[in-house]
Parts: structure tokens; C-alpha cells; sequence
């Protein structure tokens, strides 16, 4: 039917590239100190400022002194990009996006015990999302993981067949909404938050292997006829207990980790 067409992202959670990478990275790498923009992992001064407890005026000076000084004009170009955001009076205010070799050269100006300190846990930052953004690169070549991601999209779009057969045996029509209800059913089961980004290009196969389960027992539950609530319930408890049973150091490189389970109850 066409609203199942129209809606394909959505049930097989496969938000863009980018964004998903970009979601995946602030939950995992210390956000928000690092952001994924054009797939360049960058900062800013807004940010910079919050985290070193100073005005992002006094930053923005640091900033326009550093260009003062740098005789590399290219190294500047290359690694700041002026940009904007809005303040709580609703005001476009300057701030300078940064990636992380500017925002090295930036930080060398603040002195003190407490500033390296801070720049050292911007650095774990950076080297972390940078981990995580190649442990991603490298499930495209793993044959495991191709197979448990393919899974999983067949499974959902299983799952997706049988709420239309079943609504149709109970004298019901199928909109839209109900699939969109069905995917943040499993979202929620998985994170805890039911409007979360739930990408298999991010995940691992361990939490492949879960969401497969999760998704079957889904369509299990909607042909015994159990109750959304039920089902919702049921799911949550399911997505917890295989997550509680990984190896902590499993639990400790996957995406969606025992905290943010816990977090989301």
C-alpha cells in the first residue's frame, strides 16, 4: 500500500549517513564537544567557551587573535569556518566552527592546571568519535555484519507485513501512523527513548543480533493479539535482558550501552 511505501525510512530505520553517524557520536563521545559536520568532526567557540568557563566573547578574541598571529593562512581557512547561532533573546549572534587541529592551536592560549586538563578531555573526545566513526567504516567489510543488517531489514519489513495481515483479519485499515508506531515500539525497546535515531549502519552485530530478536518477538506479540502497552513492555524487557547479557566488554563498545538502557527506563 502506499503509506507503507511513503514510510520506509522510518520502519527500516535508515536516517541519512551523516545524521545517524552524527546521533551515534553525541550519545557515545562526551557530548557535546564533538559533532560530526560534513563528515568533519569540529567544535566551536560557543562550545569551547562553556567548557573552559569563559565568556564566548573572551573566546571569540582568543580566536581573532590567533588569526592575527598565524602567518598560515591556509591552516586557518582550512580549519575555522565562521558561523552563527541564536541566544536565548532570539539574537543571531558570530561563533567560529573548528575542527580539531584549530581548536588545538585555539586552546595552547589557555594556561593553567585546570585549562590542560580540559583540553585534555576535548582531545579524548575527538579520539573517540574518530574510533567510533572507523569502527563504522569497517562494518561495511565485515560479512557478519552485512548479514545480520540484512537481517534485520527483512525481519522489520516482516513484521511490517504481518500488522497489515493481522488488522486486516480484525476488519481493520492500515495508515501510516500505525507502522511509525510499530518502528518507535522497537526504538524504545532498543534505547529507551522512542524518538531516537535507531540506524543499522551504526550499530554492531551484537546489537544487530538483538534487534533481530526484539523485532521477531514484536510480530510474535501483534499475532497473539497481546496489547500495545503489553507489547511495548514485553519488548523493553526483551532489548534489556540480551543487552544485560553481553560481555561488559561488548557492552562497553556497543552503541547502545547498559547506561543509556537504564537511562531510558
Amino acid at each position: 500500500m502506499s503509506s507503507k511505501a511513503n514510510f520506509t525510512n522510518a520502519l527500516n530505520f535508515e536516517p541519512d549517513g551523516l545524521a545517524a553517524a552524527q546521533a551515534f557520536i553525541v550519545a557515545k563521545c562526551a557530548a557535546p564537544l564533538v559533532r560530526l559536520v560534513h563528515g568533519k568532526l569540529v567544535t566551536d567557540t560557543l562550545v569551547v567557551a562553556n567548557h573552559f568557563g569563559r565568556g564566548h566573547k573572551a573566546v571569540l578574541r582568543a580566536a581573532e587573535t590567533l588569526f592575527e598571529q598565524v602567518e598560515d593562512r591556509a591552516f586557518t581557512e582550512r580549519n575555522f569556518a565562521l558561523s552563527d547561532y541564536t541566544d536565548t533573546t532570539g539574537r543571531k549572534l558570530p561563533k567560529w566552527v573548528m575542527t580539531e587541529d584549530g581548536f588545538a592551536a585555539l586552546a595552547m592560549g589557555f594556561t593553567g592546571a585546570q585549562a590542560t586538563n580540559l583540553r585534555v578531555t576535548f582531545v579524548k573526545a575527538f579520539r573517540k568519535a574518530v574510533t567510533e566513526l572507523q569502527r563504522i567504516d569497517r562494518n561495511k567489510l565485515d560479512p557478519t555484519w552485512l548479514l545480520e543488517r540484512q537481517r534485520t531489514k527483512d525481519h522489520m519489513a516482516f513484521l511490517n507485513d504481518v500488522l497489515v495481515q493481522v488488522r486486516a483479519r480484525d476488519g481493520k485499515q492500515t495508515a501510516a501512523h500505525h507502522f511509525v508506531k510499530e518502528a518507535r515500539l522497537v526504538t524504545l525497546a532498543m534505547t529507551g527513548q522512542p524518538k531516537a535515531e535507531l540506524d543499522r549502519g551504526v550499530m554492531s552485530a551484537d546489537e544487530l543480533k538483538v534487534l533481530d530478536k526484539v523485532v521477531r518477538a514484536c510480530a510474535g506479540h501483534i499475532v497473539d493479539g497481546s496489547p500495545y502497552e503489553v507489547r511495548k513492555a514485553n519488548a523493553r524487557a526483551l532489548a534489556m535482558t540480551l543487552i544485560e547479557a553481553m560481555p561488559a566488554s561488548l557492552q562497553a563498545l556497543n552503541g547502545i550501552t547498559k547506561l543509556e538502557m537504564q537511562h531510558g527506563t
